[in-house]
């Protein structure tokens, strides 16, 4: 089987090495694969933090209460020194 590379040499496939490069293909898909899902899940998670903040910010009330109510949702404890 004959193929090309990006610049269009010939590359030449034996039985061996295009195992070898489908081995490769393979692990290259799954880990393009996994980032995806990891930068989609970050992404939809931001959003969803986001939407939480606008609501509490939009309930109202004093900016202190406000506060508390994002610490506690990141489950953030203040410490006094």
């Amino acid at each position: 089987m004959e193929e090309f590379d990006s610049s269009g040499n010939h590359i030449h496939l034996t039985a061996e090495n295009a195992q070898e490069t489908i081995t490769l293909a393979i692990e290259h898909l799954l880990h393009t694969t996994a980032l995806e899902e990891r930068t989609k899940a970050f992404d939809e998670n931001t959003a969803y933090l986001r939407t939480q903040i606008m609501k509490i910010h939009e309930f109202g009330g004093p900016p202190r209460v406000q506060l508390s109510k994002i610490l506690t949702m990141f489950n953030i404890e203040v410490m006094e020194e």
